[in-house]
This record gives C-alpha cells, sequence and structure tokens, in this order.
C-alpha cells in the first residue's frame, strides 16, 4: 500500500487504480504493482461484486443543443441489455423536443462472436477493447470486432 498498511490515502486511490485498468493505460512498473495490490484487496473486490450485481444504470449526458439520459438494465440470465435512452434537442425556436429510444441486445462471449463469425463466412482480423485498439477479451465493457469475408476458392 502506499505507507505500508491500507490507509485512507489506498481508499481514494482505488477509484483512480480502477480506471487505469479499465483505459488499459501503460503504467510504471511500481504504479502497475500497487494498482494490482489494490485490486487484490477484498474491499475492493466486494466493492467490484456489488456493481456487477447492480441491474440498473442511469447516465447523463449534454452537448451542444442536446441533451441525453440513458437508463440501461442488465439481465445476466438472458444476457440482454436495455437502454432506454431519452434525448433533449434544441429546437430553432429555443424550446426543446423531447425524443425517445430503446434499444435491446443481446451480449455475447467474444468466443461466440468469433465461432458465429467463422460459419458466416467471416474471418476475424482483430477484437479490440473498449474504443482503443489495443486487444480485448470478455473482460472489457465493450468489445469491437473486424471482420473480413473469407474469399471463396
Amino acid at each position: 500500500m502506499l505507507f505500508g498498511d491500507f490507509t485512507i490515502a489506498d481508499a481514494f486511490f482505488a477509484p483512480v487504480c480502477m480506471r487505469l485498468s479499465t483505459y488499459a493505460l501503460p503504467l510504471p512498473a511500481p504504479i502497475a504493482a500497487y494498482v494490482q495490490r489494490v485490486h487484490a484487496l477484498a474491499g475492493v473486490q466486494a466493492w467490484v461484486d456489488g456493481a456487477l450485481a447492480e441491474k440498473d444504470f442511469i447516465d447523463f449526458e449534454e452537448l451542444d443543443g442536446c441533451s441525453s439520459i440513458r437508463a440501461s438494465r442488465y439481465d445476466a440470465q438472458t444476457r440482454m441489455q436495455l437502454n432506454m435512452f431519452t434525448f433533449f434537442v434544441l429546437e430553432a425556436d429555443g424550446r426543446y423536443a423531447r425524443h425517445e429510444e430503446i434499444h435491446r441486445q443481446r451480449i455475447y462471449p467474444a468466443a461466440t462472436i468469433r465461432r458465429l463469425a467463422k460459419s458466416a463466412g467471416f474471418s476475424v482480423l482483430a477484437c479490440l477493447a473498449d474504443f482503443t485498439l489495443k486487444p480485448g477479451s470478455d473482460k472489457n465493457e465493450r468489445l469491437h470486432f473486424v471482420l473480413q469475408k473469407t474469399k471463396k476458392p
């Protein structure tokens, strides 16, 4: 830990360690070792397990002339992700128009995507983590696959 035993400083930096891991940033060896020690703490594991057990997520974003609210729910049994979006778009007269969308997604493990791509005649050129060009795995929040149609002989 930062000062020998676990202290309030380590509790303060636990969310920072989570971000460093999530964004897969290159870290000097001593910092990478510290991040791993923080991840191994029973309290941090309980925190992560609790977060993974949550079913609901609400996010708010504001851009020029548009605001959005996203409420999400994931059902691990059916692997279904439900996203309900509400958009408030600034109109020419200065009022905001409200628009709503619902997105339903089934979440698949990377191995299943690879198998389905191959059976559909595609080769997987890359599986990328989140919004980076780094290799991805099921541990990432989001995966992007680069596929190429296999040439017929």
